[in-house]
C-alpha cells in the first residue's frame, strides 16, 4: 500500500468550505484511476489545516497519478496558497 499526502492551511471557513469542494469535485476523476484504494480529507476540528491522503495499490499506480495530468489540475485548484 502507498499513500500520497497533501497538506493545506485556510485562512478561514469560506476557504475550509472551498477546499472541501475542490475535494469533492476531485473524487469524480480520481475515483476512476487504476490502483486506487481511498482517499480521505481531514479537517482539524475547530481549525484550518486539512490533509488529503489518496491510497494506492502500488508504487507504480501512485507514481502514474502523480504524474498525471489530473494531479497537476488538482494541485492547481487545492494547492493554491490560501
Amino acid at each position: 500500500m502507498y499513500v500520497r499526502m497533501v497538506i493545506r492551511e485556510a485562512v478561514g471557513e469560506d476557504h475550509v468550505e472551498e477546499s472541501v469542494g475542490i475535494y469533492q469535485e476531485v473524487l469524480s476523476t480520481i475515483s476512476t484511476e487504476p490502483g486506487i484504494q481511498e482517499t480521505k480529507l481531514m479537517i482539524e476540528d475547530g481549525g484550518n489545516l486539512m490533509v488529503f491522503i489518496t491510497v494506492w495499490d502500488t508504487r507504480e499506480s501512485c507514481l502514474r497519478y502523480h504524474s498525471s495530468k489530473a494531479y497537476r489540475q488538482f494541485m492547481c485548484a487545492f494547492g493554491k496558497p490560501a
